[in-house]
């Protein structure tokens, strides 16, 4: 019986981050088009278990744009049975209903009995000494003890967002537990970057493995050289029609070229004028998700 299929998925050992410049919407003519993007881009990013994107500020950003990616992204990472309460009526979100859902852990299906994820994510309603009264879309709120060392680690307030293990299912009575603890992958977090220099610091951290995707780049043997000390893969892409050094101006791009680990071509002989970044993410993705598979079977 094969185990490439575990439901939920576990955590990365080896974390996965992902950084892609705002303006991979500047190609795109309509709110409509930008929204349908978004939403592949977000199902790649679930799908390989990213851990973090990270929205490059370019200089062929629009504002406009940065909006559409955080609240479009913010709106999909948010569980179904929570987006009422948390998210306001937007114009960014015109087209909300067009997006796919990720189905992620975190997301489960309005007839999924609550014993098939005993962990879920809900918005507290009530508080009251050690216990809180947590919706997680059921049919009535649950009753969850926070455990002491779980306390101030977690949104004790009403409309706080905290994780919920079932105890007892029939009574609806759960504890909270720390999104540390938990070993499931529970979707990416999002955050914008507006100087480049963040991201050099990042990649000179000396466990993080910086690989550049351009189609100038080495064919994938190069991801090869990832050793199995890396405790993370920090992976640049551009937009379509700069890879990410030519977006960053002559001297971040020489520094990037000393810091960055590998330049890959993971399309070899792409039969199309340009590949979107989009499409380059699914690509790239899905070679580094093999890889570090195998480096974390082999520990």
């Amino acid at each position: 019986m094969s185990n490439l299929f575990i439901w939920p998925p576990p955590k990365r050992r080896v974390g996965l981050i992902v950084v892609v410049p705002c303006s991979i919407l500047a190609v795109e003519q309509s709110l409509y088009e930008k929204t349908i993007i978004l939403g592949f881009l977000a199902r790649a990013l679930a799908i390989f278990r990213v851990s973090e994107v990270l929205i490059f500020v370019d200089d062929e950003c629009r504002e406009s744009d940065l909006n559409v990616i955080t609240d479009v992204m913010n709106y999909m990472l948010t569980p179904p049975h929570m987006r009422k309460k948390l998210i306001s009526r937007k114009e960014t979100l015109r087209y909300a209903g067009v997006l796919p859902p990720l189905n992620i852990p975190t997301h489960p299906s309005s007839d999924e009995r609550p014993n098939a994820l005993p962990i879920r994510e809900g918005i507290v309603v009530n508080v009251r000494g050690r216990y809180v009264k947590v919706d997680i879309g059921l049919r009535s709120n649950v009753v969850a003890e926070v455990p002491k060392d779980v306390a101030g680690e977690v949104e004790l307030r009403v409309g706080g967002r905290v994780f919920v293990k079932m105890v007892e299912e029939r009574s609806l009575r759960g504890v909270v537990v720390a999104e540390r603890d938990i070993p499931w992958y529970l979707g990416f977090k999002v955050n914008v970057v507006y100087h480049v220099n963040s991201i050099i610091k990042m990649l000179k951290r000396p466990r993080v493995f910086g690989l550049m995707t351009t189609k100038y780049g080495d064919d994938v043997s190069k991801l090869l050289s990832c050793g199995r000390d890396v405790e993370c893969i920090l992976v640049l892409f551009g937009n379509y029609r700069k890879d990410f050094n030519e977006l960053v101006g002559r001297d971040a791009s020489n520094i990037l070229s000393s810091v960055v680990k590998a330049n890959i071509n993971t399309i070899p002989l792409q039969g199309v004028r340009t590949v979107r970044t989009v499409e380059a993410v699914y690509a790239t993705l899905a070679l580094v998700n093999e890889l570090t598979r195998y480096v974390e079977i082999s520990d």
